[in-house]
């Protein structure tokens, strides 16, 4: 009963590190769209000011730039 009250820890140490390594083998895409869009947002916001990051085409076209880019 005592060696299994000291497996419990190991157990889930290992269950917990086959998932990380899972989750980072199997990543669809590099990084999500939703980064692209708050870094182009803070672009405008720096380069035109802060008010212009609601205009959605303003920052779609930043997002564009930013995508292409990395390609």
């Amino acid at each position: 009963m005592r060696n299994w009250r000291q497996a419990w820890p190991w157990l889930g140490l290992a269950v917990v590190s086959v998932a990380l390594v899972l989750d980072i083998w199997h990543r669809p895409e590099r990084i999500g769209i939703d980064f692209h869009t708050y870094f182009a947002a803070a672009t405008v916001g720096l380069h035109r000011g802060w008010p212009y990051i609601y205009d959605q085409a303003l920052v779609a076209a930043v997002q564009e730039q930013l995508v292409s880019r990395e390609l």
